[in-house]
């Protein structure tokens, strides 16, 4: 409209124009005091909010872990009672720092005993309620981490906290500290237990800062994928929990070795911690356990139950004392056809675990095994899991993790950094020259010299995109349409578009004279000064500005946002989600070019504003509609080229969870059982020896 006859429509758009620059104004002159207002509006919740918040908290939380402790079959006919005992040392706080000093009087040792039924009565009797579970591989500190977490909740009462069960591997130390972590997680995980706006994350921070969320943290030992960083992670893990409250509550669950090193790392124990060792289950607890429930157990388990009697200290006794093997034993036995009889062979030839591994992935396809009521439309037979899995294992080995992350950066994100950011550089600096040097600004070409620029410029932009997508930090899916308007959002949004509005007013221009088109430039200048005053002129320039500000403000990160409810969720659907935002999204830069350039009257300039506009939204650090979606097309691809794997692999990793061989941790795969991850692992590598000879 600025450029258009002067009239009653003039004069709004210039009042809007100046309206607009003030709210920018304004809003640059806010952002020093962002952080200021959230801790404000931290301190400012209500109480009745807090008290809704911890409610829907804990029924949400016992309906998840509920859910997957009969999934686990942890309750069923009752827990495994796993035996601990405190441990003493170099790695645990001195008895009166746990217990607290007694006057004229010091305690030299504790020996306290018990399993893992009574840890939520010993969390209550420890003054600062901070504890440490060790244990080895397979020794059930994730189920006793679950079955702690229902005990507390069933017994919770009004003043006590909310435990919450979280994984420690997807904390990065580097992003933020581990209680702001905890709270994010808080909203992703049980997003309706929370106000929506800016209130959800001021709500989750005072649970987090007053003690009003118990977090049982498991996953110590599996934090980072390189040896480094891994132990860094773990370092500034300690050190934080160290560093809180004295009385702020935690459970901490890891493998002994890790937290060992950790503590010897450090150089201080943890807290006012009391630390538990767990130990192998007895003979007696053995037989109870697998008896339990079952269907003539008498007659089918009679000649095991015997020999555990009789050699408590044995091979069967020593094989089944590990809660996995007991269970999966228990599981594999279930049915009245199979005879318990061969875990005493088994178990004199030293194959107990790869025979019980192997016999568990045939029960659970088996029809009985089937544990959900909705199957997929697709069937997997048995000898496909098996393939399959040992592929997905063996790669997820060489790469040096545990989980099978579907939108995780390809091998090419492992350059030098140096050398990603140089390349980054270059391709950007091409792509907005590309789009700004078009053939209307060289002499008029027209027809094949616009088509290969034209071409140039799109594989230039695909270049880019491609580049972001295998050496960007890992983006997840997001769900679209998620309009949350917050200060700092608008602030952002409000920038940025400021700062295309004015690259397209001063540094296009100065672009064209640099390529040789001064002249073009000049004759638009000497147009405008002779149809239009100086005040109309800027005024026009302050349009454009508000134009970029209203819509960076309106738009940007307020149309999408990270999957919530991911405890709902499965990586198929938060992919489908990602989807589905990015289709919905795509349109936005497209638009706003052609409107831009339109209102400036220079449609050659689209392909370099659109350029502009696809270069900030991929470089912010938040969310980007279709990264996760981008990345999984990509390695679905590599995954099928390099090992076999079919184009379905997602609907049959969703199949194996469902029955049991898989997990889902924070929209994640891995095997249910580190142990089944090892037997797939090599079951793989047998076979490729044996093509090999």
């Amino acid at each position: 409209m600025v450029f258009g006859d002067e009239g009653p429509l003039d004069t709004g758009d210039k009042i809007a124009s100046i309206v607009g620059g003030a709210i920018a104004l304004l809003s640059l002159l806010h952002a020093p005091k962002t952080a200021e207002i959230h801790d404000q509006r931290v301190r400012d919740v209500d109480d009745s909010v807090l008290d809704f918040a911890v409610g829907a908290l804990t029924v949400r939380v016992a309906s998840q872990w509920e859910a997957e402790a009969d999934r686990r079959g942890l309750l069923r006919p009752e827990p495994l009672r796993i035996p601990w005992h405190c441990v003493d040392g170099s790695v645990a706080a001195s008895p009166d720092t746990v217990l607290g000093r007694l006057p004229r009087a010091k305690r030299i040792r504790l020996r306290l005993v018990g399993d893992v039924t009574t840890l939520a009565d010993v969390v209550r009797a420890l003054p600062a309620r901070q504890l440490v579970v060790l244990g080895p591989s397979a020794s059930g500190k994730t189920s006793a981490a679950i079955l702690l977490l229902l005990d507390l909740l069933r017994q919770r009462s009004s003043t006590e906290p909310v435990p919450i069960l979280i994984h420690a591997a997807e904390w990065d130390p580097a992003t933020a500290s581990f209680r702001e972590w905890m709270a994010r997680r808080l909203i992703a995980d049980y997003p309706h237990a929370f106000p929506g706006g800016w209130k959800g994350p001021a709500v989750a921070t005072r649970l987090v800062e007053q003690g009003l969320v118990m977090p049982i943290i498991d996953g110590l030992d599996r934090m980072g994928m390189e040896r480094e960083s891994a132990e860094s992670r773990r370092a500034h893990l300690l050190v934080e929990l160290s560093s809180g409250a004295a009385d702020q509550p935690f459970v901490l669950v890891s493998r002994t070795a890790e937290y060992e090193a950790t503590v010897r790392r450090t150089g201080t124990a943890l807290g006012r911690a009391l630390v538990l060792r767990l130990a192998p289950v007895p003979a007696r607890e053995v037989a109870i356990h697998l008896t339990a429930g079952q269907v003539d157990s008498e007659q089918r388990w009679g000649s095991v139950i015997t020999r555990l009697r009789e050699q408590p200290s044995g091979i069967l006794a020593t094989a089944l004392s590990s809660p996995l093997m007991s269970s999966l034993a228990r599981i594999v036995y279930t049915r009245p056809e199979r005879d318990p009889g061969e875990l005493l062979d088994w178990a004199e030839s030293g194959r107990l675990q790869t025979c019980l591994l192997s016999e568990y992935v045939t029960a659970t396809y088996d029809d009985h095994r089937v544990l959900t009521a909705e199957p997929l439309s697709e069937t997997y037979t048995e000898d496909q899991a098996r393939q399959w899995l040992s592929v997905l294992a063996a790669a997820l080995t060489r790469s040096g993790t545990r989980r099978f992350n579907p939108w995780a950066p390809v091998d090419v994100a492992r350059w030098p950094k140096a050398g990603r950011q140089i390349v980054l550089v270059v391709i950007i600096v091409l792509l907005i020259t590309i789009g700004t040097v078009t053939p209307q600004h060289i002499l008029g070409a027209e027809g094949l010299v616009f088509g290969i620029a034209v071409g140039l410029w799109g594989f230039v932009m695909t270049c880019f995109t491609a580049l972001l997508l295998v050496m960007r930090r890992p983006s997840g899916p997001v769900d679209p349409f998620r309009w949350q308007i917050t200060p700092r959002r608008i602030l952002d949004g409000a920038l940025e578009g400021a700062f295309i509005a004015l690259f397209m007013i001063f540094v296009y221009p100065l672009m064209l004279v640099i390529c040789g088109n001064s002249g073009l430039v000049m004759s638009q200048v000497c147009e405008l000064v002779s149809r239009y005053s100086l005040t109309v002129v800027l005024l026009a320039v302050v349009a454009c500005a508000a134009t970029g500000v209203l819509v960076g403000s309106v738009v940007h990160g307020n149309l999408a946002g990270p999957v919530l409810d991911s405890t709902r969720q499965t990586p198929a659907s938060a992919l489908r989600h990602d989807a589905r935002a990015a289709l919905t999204h795509l349109p936005a830069p497209v638009l706003a070019a052609v409107a831009l350039c339109t209102v400036m009257r220079s449609p050659q300039a689209i392909p370099m504003v659109f350029s502009i506009g696809v270069v900030f939204g991929f470089s912010r650090p938040s969310v980007v509609p279709g990264m996760a979606w981008s990345r999984w097309q990509i390695n679905r691809i590599l995954l099928k080229r390099r090992s076999g794997l079919p184009w379905h692999i997602l609907n049959f990793l969703e199949d194996a969870y469902q029955r049991d061989l898989l997990q889902i941790v924070d929209l994640t795969y891995q095997f249910q059982y580190e142990a089944l991850h090892e037997y797939f692992a090599s079951f793989d590598i047998c076979a490729a020896e044996s093509e090999s000879t």
